[in-house]
């Protein structure tokens, strides 16, 4: 039996973490660790589908989600250290090295 998509999680997918990227992991880490019950909430785990989505458009719509959340610079900055090249991390669309282009400011702007 199918779930609806409202009701869809996000599969886990399990990578290898560079080893340049560790360390900005492990502050990802720690920054939704000091979050605790703070009762805020991370958009990317709220509603993870636009934020890894295939249309550029739907991207787009995640992109300003991530300025008011409380792990946006330890997000980013692991990113940057990982090489991530889809989805929005950190406030910015990662997806044009895959050929999609991205959503949000560019460098150029």
């Amino acid at each position: 039996m199918t779930r609806p998509q409202s009701q869809r999680t996000a599969p886990l997918l399990l990578a290898p973490i560079p080893t340049e990227a560790a360390r900005p992991f492990l502050s990802l880490l720690h920054a939704f660790a000091a979050m605790g019950d703070t009762g805020r909430a991370v958009p990317c785990s709220t509603d993870p589908d636009g934020f890894y989505h295939d249309l550029r458009v739907v991207r787009a719509l995640a992109v300003p989600l991530c300025r008011d959340c409380p792990v946006l610079t330890a997000c980013g900055a692991y990113a940057d250290a990982a090489g991530e090249r889809f989805g929005v991390w950190g406030g910015r669309d990662r997806s044009a090295a895959m050929g999609r282009a991205p959503a949000g400011p560019t460098a150029s702007a």
